[in-house]
This record gives C-alpha cells, sequence and structure tokens, in this order.
C-alpha cells in the first residue's frame, strides 16, 4: 500500500502543473489558492471527524500549523502560481522539484544535518539534472529570469516552513502525536 500511496502521489504532483498553469492564466492566483484551501480545508476537517481523529485545541499547534500552512501552501502555491502566468508548466515543475535538493543544501544549518559526501554527489547530481532541463529554455519567453525567481522563492517559502517545524532530526508533529496526528492524516 505504501508503495501505491507514493506512486499516486507522484502522478498527482506532477500532473497538477498543466491545469495549475491553466487556472493561473485565468483567474487571479489567490483567488485559485482562496478555493482550492477552503475546499481542501473543508475535505481535511470532513476526513479529521470521520476518522475520529482529535482536533488540537491549543494555541502552538494552532500557531505551528498556522506557519507551516503559510509558508508550505500559501506562499510556495501563491508564488508559484504567479509564476506560472508567464512560466510554462515544464520550468514551473522543474523549479518546484529543487524542494529536495534545496532542503539537502540547507540541512545542515537549518537542521543540524551533516553534509556526507554521499549527500553532496547526490546534490551535485541533482542540480546538474536541473541546469541541464534548464539551459535549453533558458532566457526564453516560457523562462523568464524573474518568473523562475518567483517559483524559486516560493519553494524556499516551503523549504524554510517545513524545516521550522523540526529540530535536529526529530519533527515537533512526532514530539506531539496526539493534538497533530489529523494534520498528517
Amino acid at each position: 500500500m505504501g508503495t501505491a500511496a507514493a506512486i499516486l502521489y507522484v502522478f498527482l504532483w506532477a500532473s497538477a502543473f498543466v491545469p495549475s498553469r491553466i487556472l493561473a492564466r485565468a483567474a487571479p492566483p489567490l483567488t485559485i489558492l482562496w478555493i482550492r484551501f477552503f475546499l481542501a480545508g473543508g475535505a481535511l476537517f470532513v476526513g479529521a471527524w470521520l476518522a475520529g481523529l482529535r482536533i488540537p485545541g491549543d494555541r502552538g499547534t494552532w500557531l505551528r500549523l498556522s506557519l507551516l500552512g503559510t509558508g508550505g501552501n500559501a506562499l510556495y502555491l501563491g508564488l508559484s502560481y504567479e509564476a506560472l502566468r508567464h512560466l510554462s508548466a515544464g520550468m514551473g515543475s522543474i523549479v518546484a522539484s529543487t524542494n529536495p535538493l534545496l532542503l539537502a543544501l540547507l540541512a545542515p544549518w537549518l537542521l543540524r544535518e551533516p553534509l556526507t559526501l554521499r549527500k553532496t554527489v547526490g546534490l551535485l547530481l541533482g542540480f546538474s539534472g536541473v541546469v541541464l532541463a534548464m539551459h535549453t529554455r533558458a532566457l526564453t519567453q516560457e523562462a523568464r529570469p524573474v518568473d523562475v525567481l518567483i517559483s524559486a522563492a516560493g519553494v524556499l517559502a516551503f523549504v524554510f516552513s517545513s524545516s521550522a517545524s523540526c529540530s535536529g532530526r526529530r519533527c515537533w508533529a512526532s514530539r506531539s502525536r496526539r493534538s497533530t496526528e489529523w494534520a498528517w492524516w
């Protein structure tokens, strides 16, 4: 089941850039995101209620969830949708896929994780692939530098909000599992 869920997630994530680009050109990004978050938030609460999960009541958990939602969703997706108004869907997905590379690159400072030789080689290979994929489209109408930077700023917002919820290798969700288990449902 885990492998099937991972494959489904990758498929859904990768296929989201084409409709996102179409929507970004058809309506203001904040309108799209407001509707998307309203529907997703409603579905999340209904799903949590049906599963019998406890919704957190303390302010600290809500503050952390709000910070994660703001950086990991609102800023990330808002800036990505804004960039997709001019950026091609392919370039948008390439920039967004730098997320794990940037997190791995910043992990020694943000999460105090060592940057081993194996990780360094992986980062070099990963960034080489990004440069290779972007090289042919660089400075074209489908990859204007300002749009690439806007999209990259969204990815950085996601990276920083994700890492802000972790301390070392232990994320706050694992320390307070009882009150946040519904958020990871």
